[in-house]
């Protein structure tokens, strides 16, 4: 009980330390704001801002007013929670972001605890956990998906497919990893691989299904059975009931299946490189195929790596002990209860006999003992499964649009992280205490957190606002139309139009038919007074993406300006056609209508704006000008206080002016 308590108090104490390291490293992001595509699935996304909406999640619209690709339910419900706390204020956001990566920290750490329990190779390895998890938590490869709110998908679906995982491993709760399996494919499609990983994980560390005879394998497939039928039901629903269409395709024009091949070896190469060397990391790549050359060299590299593998399937002699009661194996001899241990005798590699305790108890409900060398060979094809399985899904197999990512490595990352501190150790031999070894292993690593730690909070400076991201991808990228486009719509914020203007030019030259160059160009034109090519640019933006809805309120707009009442209507009633819950096609529409003179008719469009958003400021605005134009000023002083309480811009005169102008009607 001692040293159960006192094993307990450590891996508290470890845990600690992983969670610190990870609030210092990300702690930064809470003073940023809305990035990337924040502006889509947070700020512009009317679904997230009313409670009315949560039935919507199950419906086939979902897809249409979440701003997903594809079925990620539990992501959006995550919104619907933030919102309802913190409204816009970014830092609630982000600190839900901080927290989930914390949580999938913490549960990454019981999982390898768990998993260095099956063999309890000796004090010294209790460390593993430990560090592999401080490298996860402070890796800047992960910043992408912290830092970004719209990334959350990534946190949830690795905190709740590790969940999963875990209470595999500990052999209790078998529904409960169903049941979190079935979450964090709501999360993220990428939890499809979970299956494998539980069959990776019996293969390699769970027992052998010929000593618990057929009744055993019959009950472990009928356990695969259960992941099989929870990915079947996910599938019928995302895809057959609600009719999702899943994420954006994106092929390379002429790419073949051996060029298709090669790129996606290249791609997993570079996210290796990603991962050991994080030196140019940026929030969009330009993925080219590879020459010649580099084919060859990642032919080399992948079969080298290969044989490393095929080597560590090489178990040394003797067989393995696993047992999942407690009763005495003939093969190895187990500890005896009342504090006396008995040693092992194990082989080493050389003719020399290593000595270390016995097993203790596993966290499979029942005994386990694996030899050091198996235990820790097997860790380390295990975690090179792990990378390679979890990546699959986002390597190109399935053609996605972005072929890469630095969040596609979320979950990989950890796999490879237990790889890394595994590989060090067998580097210094079996017996992981020799002192100079241990040392210089230890002041290498504790640099190697500094520096990653360093660089993770400079790239949680860089994912601080739009001008700072985009320019950087652009410094590292090259000539990336995404990039173009989202520092365009960066300076816009800031004023800076001409800037934009340049930015969408050079996109649209490096991608004719880009419908989101067009139309932040037209923006820029359309607040800088220039509504002719405005107009221009909203049209080929419509031509390319007819139900593009932003353009029409955008065009709608500069019809307003031009006076051209009946078309900016026009173009606002095919906006409600397919957005019918429009707040803003509702307010600019109800503009119109009040420039145009017709008031009741714009009354009405702003009463519809403000139910369906109460805290709107610009349609309180704009009925309180309707209400100065009927005179009506007790009522128009009333709707310009509530946008100024709202954070609206009034100017204090025209207040004023309602205050003295309404007094006598008092």
């Amino acid at each position: 009980m001692r040293g159960a308590s006192t094993q307990m108090k450590r891996n508290l104490c470890s845990l600690m330390v992983v969670l610190v390291l990870g609030t210092v490293a990300y702690f930064p992001s809470l003073r940023n704001g809305f990035v990337y595509d924040d502006e889509y699935t947070i700020v512009k996304n009317s679904l997230i801002k009313s409670g009315q909406h949560l039935p919507q999640l199950l419906q086939r619209d979902y897809f249409a007013l979440s701003a997903e690709q594809s079925y990620r339910p539990l992501v959006t419900l995550s919104y619907f929670l933030d919102y309802a706390f913190w409204v816009l204020d970014p830092f609630g956001y982000h600190l839900t972001n901080l927290l989930l990566h914390l949580a999938t920290a913490s549960v990454l750490f019981m999982l390898l605890t768990a998993l260095i329990a099956r063999g309890e190779p000796g004090r010294e390895w209790r460390y593993v956990p430990l560090i592999a998890c401080a490298i996860f938590a402070v890796h800047p490869i992960n910043s992408e998906a912290v830092n970004c709110i719209s990334f959350r998908e990534d946190l949830l679906c690795g905190l709740l497919y590790i969940g999963a995982l875990l209470v595999y491993v500990r052999g209790r709760w078998y529904g409960l990893s169903l049941v979190l399996f079935g979450f964090a494919l709501l999360s993220k499609e990428m939890a499809v691989t979970l299956p494998a990983m539980v069959v990776a994980y019996d293969l390699l560390l769970g027992p052998p299904c010929h000593e618990g005879g057929r009744a055993d394998c019959r009950k472990r497939l009928g356990r695969y059975g259960g992941y099989i039928v929870v990915l079947a039901l996910y599938a019928v629903v995302a895809f057959g009931v609600l009719r999702g269409e899943g994420l954006q395709v994106g092929r390379a024009p002429g790419e073949n299946l051996l060029s298709a091949c090669f790129m996606k070896l290249w791609v997993v190469a570079c996210d290796l490189g990603s991962f050991f060397i994080p030196a140019r990391l940026s929030a969009e790549y330009v993925v080219f195929a590879p020459g010649r050359m580099r084919a060859a060299g990642l032919l080399i590299g992948f079969a080298l790596l290969w044989a490393f593998l095929v080597r560590l399937l090489r178990f040394p002699g003797g067989r393995r002990t696993i047992g999942r009661s407690c009763g005495v194996s003939d093969q190895m001899p187990l500890s005896i209860e009342g504090g006396v241990s008995d040693q092992i005798p194990l082989s080493r590699e050389g003719g020399v006999t290593e000595q270390i305790p016995s097993p203790l108890e596993g966290e499979g409900g029942g005994c386990s003992a694996i030899p050091i060398i198996d235990l820790v060979r097997r860790l380390i094809i295990f975690g090179c499964v792990w990378f390679f399985v979890t990546l699959l899904p986002v390597s190109g197999i399935y053609p996605i649009f972005n072929i890469r990512a630095d969040r596609y490595m979320y979950l990989p990352s950890m796999g490879l992280c237990l790889v890394v501190l595994l590989v060090l150790s067998r580097l210094g031999g079996v017996r992981v205490g020799q002192r100079a070894y241990r040392l210089s292993v230890a002041a290498i690593l504790f640099l190697v957190l500094l520096c990653f730690m360093g660089e993770t909070r400079a790239r949680t400076r860089v994912w601080g606002n739009e001008l700072a991201l985009w320019s950087d991808a652009l410094a590292k990228a090259g000539e990336h139309p995404r990039a173009y486009v989202g520092r365009a719509n960066a300076l816009i914020d800031i004023g800076r139009y001409d800037d934009a203007i340049s930015d969408c030019t050079k996109a649209i030259k490096l991608i004719s038919s880009y419908p989101e160059a067009y139309y932040n160009r037209g923006l820029a034109y359309l607040k800088k007074g220039e509504q002719d090519p405005a107009i221009r640019d909203f049209s080929r933006t419509l031509e390319l993406v007819p139900d593009h809805t932003d353009s029409l309120l955008n065009r709608g707009n500069a019809w307003t300006e031009k006076g051209e009442y009946d078309r900016a209507i026009s173009d606002f009633n095919r906006a409600l056609a397919i957005a019918p819950e429009s707040v803003e096609a509702y307010n600019n529409r109800g503009a119109a209508y009040g420039d145009r003179g017709d008031y009741e008719r714009a009354l009405a469009d702003f009463n519809c704006a403000l139910r369906l958003n109460p805290r709107f400021a610009g349609a309180y605005y704009n009925r309180a000008m309707v209400y100065v134009d009927k005179e009506d000023y007790a009522r128009a002083l009333g709707n310009f206080m509530k946008a100024r309480s709202l954070g609206y811009k009034v100017d204090p005169s025209r207040i004023e002016a309602c205050r003295r102008k309404a007094a006598p009607a008092r």
